[in-house]
């Protein structure tokens, strides 16, 4: 990276500045981690990357990435149980409907009953 800066701007003079080691008590590899970790979701990656790239500071980065990591699995969390709600729903739907001929017959019977009388 240098080398191409060096090479774009020969007049100019660059330095690269390291993180510090520690931010707010913190070491600064649980920031990188938090920022290079891999989430389960394909959309909270995609954004992840895009914060990865941004021109905020690492400790912004870092709380807006466990943010949307928190949300997603809260989120996610919203959908199972509703998934099963639905489930249990259609089973239940499912059970009622296996009902229905023998509730069929027995209204045949008695109405074939009340003829006969």
């Amino acid at each position: 990276m240098m080398d191409g800066l060096h090479k774009a701007y020969p007049e100019d003079f660059f330095a690269m500045v390291d993180y510090p080691t520690v931010i707010d008590d913190v070491p600064l590899h649980e920031y990188l981690h938090t920022l290079s970790y891999p989430s389960k979701w394909k959309s909270v990656e995609y954004l992840k990357d895009c914060l990865r790239r941004c021109s905020r500071d690492i400790r912004w980065k870092k709380d807006v990435i466990n943010e949307l990591e928190q949300l997603a699995e809260q989120e996610f969390m919203r959908y199972e149980e509703q998934q099963k709600r639905l489930g249990d729903e259609i089973d239940e739907v499912r059970r009622f409907c296996r009902l229905i001929p023998s509730f069929a017959r027995r209204a045949n019977e008695a109405n074939l009953l009340m003829l006969l009388l």
